[in-house]
């Protein structure tokens, strides 16, 4: 599965359980899954020994999965008004 359906997916679970009294702790928790997600995708692909370059295509990789996990989400009006903490 590509990162961006991996975050997207994570999205989707977790919808319906946000809306509950702690919103602003249950949106907190997903931003931090969501960067846990990207982290665990990223981290073990680099290697000490990786030169400058290596490593910034990975990462550009990891960011353009993330603009399209985000470009999903507006596309198809998931959350909205969370979408905006999520551009970078």
């Amino acid at each position: 599965m590509f990162l961006d359906d991996k975050l997207y997916n994570t999205v989707k679970e977790i919808k319906p359980h946000l809306m509950s009294d702690n919103l602003h702790e249950n949106l907190q928790q997903l931003i931090n899954d969501l960067y846990k997600i990207c982290e665990d995708d990223f981290k073990p692909k680099i290697e000490k020994s990786m030169h400058h370059r290596e490593v910034a295509i990975i990462m550009d990789r990891v960011f353009n999965s993330w603009d399209l996990f985000v470009d999903r989400l507006i596309k198809e009006k998931i959350l909205i008004p969370f979408v905006k903490l999520l551009v970078i």
